[in-house]
């Protein structure tokens, strides 16, 4: 748990006990965690003298062992006091210690002059570990699950941690809804392997709307991606499993056109659901995946969009489009530049920008406003692989006002959705914040004690060394 807590949020839960430690037990907690530049508050300070000493000294290997895989000190830091809890400070060297802490670094009261260095951390800035609350820890969870973007890597294996460690208790930390499918997916497969039960299936039969959200447990169920920007190797799946998915799939309506969006990756999975086993249960799951392999082929939405496009009806294509105003949004560009009359497909989308996402919004506002700045086009592909794309700027210019016709309407839509939210209070925005830039995804964030977006701008240090480190892995030099 602590390991979570600390990693996320600089902070950690300790129960209080029965007492028993000294202020030198304490001491020697607190200059252990100093060796790997954090210093503890005065609340957990506090808090970790009601602790018994062998408590104490099992809380110590915790933290220790968390602290080393955070800065990177697995294999080289050397306790001080290896004999704890026996071997401890002496009473005045810990008073003495735990003061000029409280002094100089937990209470800030540090000099001012950039010149003067603290007389502790060998003049590092220390990182503060401060007490938490099981509350607080809880909605760490909540917050996660509750996202309207992707998670990292790190962020799914702490989900999946939740759900191991809390069961059937997760289901009071979980959000109302769960906007983002991917994140759904991934809580549904966990809930299904760990938390099996009617409790379970109530919520994914609630949740679940289409074929595709389906897919995307699969894929979790087998540890694949569920952004389904690669292909999944899926394993054998627990018939109890394979009867709940394809259930889930009658439950769709008409699954068939959904499925062809993603036809190759049903087709894998249909290996592992059987769906010939329960034909006459499932029937219209079973005639969805007859007709992916050898049926035939329906016009999806998709298809009929891109056939007016390619004949040149981009009006006729705007107004189907605003049925679905996050396929508008990504094809808006397309759409304006080929229509007829373009301030009228503009003109639609505004009437349907309330319907897209924040997220999809914020990209097309972007989008529009710098749109043939540069002479170049970089995007990064859907999925966890950290890569840039460049291509030569080739559409040509928009009519004059079109783009800012565009921006307005995504700044209203945008500003009417934050307006109803309910009130922040007072706050005060960093002007660094311009050199910051918001991230819409996190698959390929890395697991890091500072995380930063592609793009973002920072101050160099003043310093007279500047050392940069490149991790190298399993590197092949290639020909």
């Amino acid at each position: 748990m602590n390991e979570i807590y600390l990693r996320r949020k600089g902070k950690l839960y300790v129960k209080p006990g029965d007492g028993g430690a000294t202020i030198e037990h304490v001491a020697v907690v607190q200059k252990e965690a100093e060796q790997l530049g954090y210093v503890l508050s005065d609340l957990v300070a506090t808090r970790l003298s009601s602790l018994s000493v062998d408590d104490l000294a099992h809380f110590l290997r915790d933290l220790l062992k968390d602290l080393r895989t955070l800065t990177g000190a697995n294999r080289v830091h050397e306790p001080l006091y290896p004999g704890f809890p026996q071997q401890v400070m002496r009473l005045s060297e810990a008073e003495l210690y735990l003061n000029a802490v409280r002094h100089y670094l937990t209470l800030r009261r540090a000099p001012s002059d950039d010149t003067t260095k603290v007389p502790l951390l060998q003049g590092r800035a220390p990182r503060v570990i401060d007490l938490g609350t099981l509350e607080d820890f809880e909605r760490m969870f909540t917050r996660l699950v509750g996202s309207k973007t992707s998670l990292s890597d790190q962020d799914k294996a702490d989900v999946s941690w939740y759900v191991r460690q809390y069961r059937g208790d997760v289901f009071r930390l979980l959000p109302a809804s769960i906007p983002f499918k991917e994140n759904l997916a991934i809580v549904g497969a966990r809930l299904l392997q760990h938390v099996p039960g009617e409790t379970t299936d109530t919520l994914l039969r609630e949740q679940v709307r289409t074929a595709t959200d389906v897919l995307r447990i699969a894929v979790a169920l087998a540890d694949g991606d569920v952004s389904l920007a690669k292909p999944t190797k899926f394993g054998s799946l627990k018939r109890s499993h394979r009867k709940f998915l394809l259930d889930l799939i009658e439950r769709t309506g008409e699954p068939a056109e959904d499925m062809l969006r993603w036809s190759e990756r049903w087709k894998r999975a249909g290996e592992a659901l059987h769906p010939g086993d329960f034909a006459e249960r499932f029937p219209k799951a079973f005639a969805a995946f007859a007709m992916l392999r050898s049926g035939p082929r329906i016009r999806t939405f998709d298809s009929r969009i891109e056939t007016l496009l390619r004949e040149g009806a981009a009006d006729t294509a705007a107004r189907q489009l605003e049925s679905r105003p996050g396929s508008f949004a990504r094809r808006l560009d397309h759409v304006v530049r080929t229509a007829q009359e373009p301030t009228a497909a503009a003109d639609a989308f505004g009437r349907v920008a309330a319907k897209v996402s924040t997220p999809v919004l914020l990209q097309v506002l972007t989008h529009f406003k710098r749109r043939g700045e540069n002479p170049l086009r970089t995007f990064f592909p859907k999925g966890d692989a950290a890569k840039v794309f460049a291509v030569e700027e080739t559409r040509p210019p928009l009519a004059e006002g079109l783009a800012q016709r565009i921006v307005t309407a995504c700044e209203s839509a945008l500003l009417s959705r934050f307006a109803a939210l309910a009130p922040l209070g007072k706050c005060y925005v960093d002007p660094e914040l311009r050199n910051h830039l918001v991230p819409f995804s996190q698959r390929s964030a890395s697991k890091s004690l500072r995380t930063l977006v592609r793009g973002s701008r920072l101050p160099m240090p003043d310093a007279r060394f500047i050392r940069l480190f490149l991790w190298w892995t399993n590197g092949r030099s290639r020909t």
